[in-house]
């Protein structure tokens, strides 16, 4: 007779506490995408979501705190940082250009309504949200820093810190842009899709990044002395 195998344990159902607040953070991510900040109530959340108006302050202090959890919940953030500390890549070019395509594929998996709620804080908080994120991962970027300065290679920009922003800043770019043209972006440009854009120019800005052999990095702006 055959070995019975031992079913493999369940995983731990989602608690209903767990589940009335992941309702509450669909309905309101719904209504803030369709209504904005300011035009939404937290009665019609509670109404979207099923619950007494009572219910939803179980789980959020206030509208304010409901928000941060619904823009948390949908920002890619911690699977940015994972990719930024996995280690690959011998020179700092490699390690860039793997990282890179990491990105691609994490940005791939993001929904198209996340630009539009980081934007909502940008016009209706002024970043407020958004700069308490960026303040609380940066550190966590800082600390890869001696680990890609050990690489071999030279960079075209000597702070590797600089780097990173110039990265971030054309990622950025990619995903306003593809906010704006969506599914239109093909047949605008002659049927170039969104994987071969964001190659293009990721590949444009490491070869900018990149010294050639022989060229010193470029040190940048002196900072004034205190």
């Amino acid at each position: 007779m055959a070995p019975t195998q031992e079913a493999a344990p369940a995983e731990n159902p989602a608690s209903k506490g767990d589940q009335t607040r992941q309702k509450v953070l669909e309905a309101a991510h719904v209504l803030f995408l369709r209504q904005g900040f300011h035009g939404t109530s937290m009665r019609q959340i509670a109404a979207s979501s099923g619950l007494a108006l009572a219910g939803i302050y179980n789980h959020f202090a206030d509208k304010d705190a409901l928000f941060t959890a619904v823009l948390d919940a949908y920002h890619p953030y911690r699977d940015l940082l994972a990719a930024l500390e996995t280690d690959t890549g011998e020179t700092k070019a490699e390690y860039f250009r793997t990282l890179i395509k990491r990105v691609r594929e994490i940005l791939k998996k993001v929904r198209t309504d996340l630009l539009p709620l980081a934007f909502m804080d940008v016009v209706e908080f002024q970043g407020r949200h958004l700069r308490a994120m960026v303040g609380e991962i940066a550190p966590k970027f800082l600390q890869t820093l001696p680990t890609v300065m050990r690489k071999s290679g030279k960079l075209n920009v000597a702070d590797i810190r600089q780097v990173y922003l110039i990265l971030f800043a054309n990622i950025l770019g990619y995903m306003v842009v593809r906010l704006i043209l969506g599914d239109r972006l093909s047949e605008l440009f002659g049927g170039i899709s969104e994987e071969q854009w964001f190659d293009t120019q990721m590949e444009v800005c490491l070869r900018g990044l990149t010294a050639p052999k022989g060229q010193g990095a470029l040190a940048g702006p002196k900072r004034r002395a205190a």
